[in-house]
C-alpha cells in the first residue's frame, strides 16, 4: 500500500522504486518467454528424432 500510495503522491523515491521493479518484471517476463520457446524447439526436435528412428525401423 505505501508504494501505491507513493506512487499516486508522487513520491520520487518511491517512483524510481516502482520503475525498477516494473523494468525486473520486465527482463524476468522475456527470460522466461524465451526458455519457453526453448523448451518447445527441444521438444519437436525430439519428437523429429524419436519419429525418425521408429520410421527407420518399419
Amino acid at each position: 500500500m505505501q508504494m501505491i500510495q507513493g506512487f499516486v503522491d508522487g513520491d520520487e523515491a518511491i517512483i524510481k522504486q516502482v520503475n525498477q521493479r516494473a523494468w525486473q518484471s520486465a527482463i524476468v517476463l522475456i527470460i522466461l518467454l524465451l526458455l519457453i520457446a526453448m523448451m518447445i524447439w527441444a521438444l519437436i526436435s525430439f519428437g523429429s528424432y524419436l519419429y525418425s528412428l521408429v520410421a527407420s525401423i518399419f
